[in-house]
């Protein structure tokens, strides 16, 4: 999730939600990755140092990523783009959930502070 949204950055809640969607995606396509096997036939371990609980931990290492979602993505993202005639001149409806909607709250009138 951090790779696609990190907590340094504010994101608007539709840009967050595609981010999530994102992170779905790219989970999903490589879940199922198989562990690295060295040459002798054995898979190779990582270990990794954990500073909360003071121990290491050993895990599998897993082959790389494989990004082929990305270009089905790319291509409907054009395709959506090509196809668009309102383009981004066009109003922007704020969905009933959107917290947008929700007015800023300023100091009550009449409160001493």
């Amino acid at each position: 999730m951090l790779m696609y949204s990190s907590k340094r950055l504010a994101y608007t809640p539709p840009a967050y939600r595609a981010r999530s969607l994102l992170a779905a995606l790219d989970y999903n396509e490589n879940v199922d990755r198989e562990p690295v096997v060295n040459k002798d036939g054995t898979v190779r371990m990582q270990r990794t140092f954990n500073k909360k609980s003071g121990r290491w931990n050993v895990y599998a290492v897993k082959e790389k990523k494989k990004y082929t979602h990305v270009s089905s993505l790319l291509r409907i993202v054009l395709q959506k783009w090509i196809e668009d005639r309102e383009g981004l001149q066009g109003k922007m409806v704020l969905e009933v959930g959107d917290p947008r909607r929700i007015l800023p709250q300023c100091h009550h009138q009449g409160q001493k502070n």
